[in-house]
């Protein structure tokens, strides 16, 4: 019952928060900054609010993280960046607990853009921990692409 309870609770999060429209930094900083530093608790009520901010969490940034890479490139500058960038970061490689924890240290050390909605801190975070310079000064070739630099975060 507990469980069946959590899993409905994590859906319900994600479905609500899922657009990221109307979720901000301010929203999200309290809520998911502490969440992996939190010991785990038995007591169902705190299980319960465990697992639904789990789901706000990570459903509102992994779907701000997924729209930018997958389609806010395409929009910004043409499908060719948006490869390049992909091919370039691996951005596949990344969970959504490291997508989480680049988020919540860009709301950390940029405290002024937490009342910014999801997308726009998204958009941030990836232009300082993956820098889109790379694919709009040139265009990678078969032997640039296999010894591709990290990105400047931590995997």
């Amino acid at each position: 019952m507990k469980t069946t309870v959590l899993l409905i609770l994590c859906i319900y999060s994600m479905s609500v928060f899922s657009s990221g429209t109307f979720v901000t930094g301010n929203d999200l900083y309290p809520l998911c900054d502490t969440l992996s530093n939190e010991p785990q608790s038995t007591d169902t009520s705190s299980a319960m609010k465990r697992g639904r901010d789990i789901g706000i969490c990570y459903s509102s940034v992994g779907v701000a993280f997924e729209s930018i890479t997958k389609l806010g490139y395409v929009w910004a500058v043409d499908g060719k960046f948006m490869v390049c960038m992909e091919d370039y970061y691996e951005f596949y490689k990344y969970t959504g607990q490291q997508v989480l924890d680049m988020t919540m240290k860009y709301l950390r050390e940029n405290p002024k853009y937490r009342t910014a909605p999801i997308s726009v801190i998204m958009a941030g975070m990836m232009r300082k921990n993956f820098p889109d310079s790379v694919c709009l000064k040139h265009r990678f070739t078969d032997s640039e692409s296999k010894q591709k630099p990290q990105a400047r975060v931590s995997r």
